[in-house]
């Protein structure tokens, strides 16, 4: 299984934190999101659908030429845990201004540019409040259809590092969730966050509850 183009979105330093931000300022995590300048980001912007203003972006350095950042636009929907929305990926070559959206985003599968993403808040916690590159509390990509419910059970899954025996004795990592994609048999590939160049990727299988049926390492 290739390294997804994640390099994008995975989020760097397992001990960096996000400094304390205004409200109305943008979260950001990932070396390039952290360096981006006042008018990199009006640059950015530009690239974006007219009038609308990302809450966090995510990017950091990787294989990928130039420099990639995942805008996560307002929410279309959300609940007391489950907040979901749209997210685009931007890129640009190196030491140019102008951004353009990402032709395409390649995890197990491609996508457009243009995709969803949800955030299963973690308890006493809200939505806003990340605690480093490596929090659980982030959003993640989502492709494929999968309700509320779904998305809220496989994080709390997930979250529980749960171990199998078919899963050749590879420990379930205490990383956050990358991103979830539906394949055609019903199966859910997972791929949660090691530290910035390295994956672990779940095959999970839906039946009453979730259970493992795969789990191995990617590095880029």
């Amino acid at each position: 299984m290739r390294a997804p183009f994640l390099t994008i979105i995975a989020l760097i330093g397992l001990a960096a934190t996000v400094p304390a931000q205004a409200p109305s300022s943008i979260l950001r995590l990932g070396d390039i999101a952290r360096q981006l300048t006042d008018q990199d980001l009006t640059e950015l912007e530009r690239a974006l659908p007219t009038g609308e203003k990302p809450w966090i972006l995510i990017g950091e350095p990787g294989r990928a030429r130039g420099q990639n950042v995942a805008a996560f636009l307002p929410s279309k929907t959300a609940t007391t845990e489950l907040r979901r929305g749209d997210a685009i990926v931007v890129c640009r070559e190196s030491n140019a201004s102008k951004w353009r959206p990402l032709d395409r985003i390649d995890y197990d599968e491609q996508i457009g540019q243009s995709t969803s993403y949800a955030q299963v808040v973690l308890p006493d916690r809200s939505f806003d409040q990340m605690q480093g590159d490596q929090d659980l509390n982030r959003p993640f990509f989502v492709t494929g259809e999968f309700k509320d419910s779904e998305l809220i059970s496989l994080a709390r899954y997930i979250r529980s590092r749960p171990v199998k025996p078919n899963t050749r004795g590879v420990p379930i990592i205490a990383g956050p969730i990358v991103s979830v994609v539906r394949q055609p048999d019903n199966t859910v590939h997972v791929w949660l966050r090691e530290k910035a160049t390295a994956w672990q990727w779940l095959t999970i299988q839906q039946g009453h509850s979730w259970s493992i049926l795969n789990a191995s390492q990617v590095s880029d």
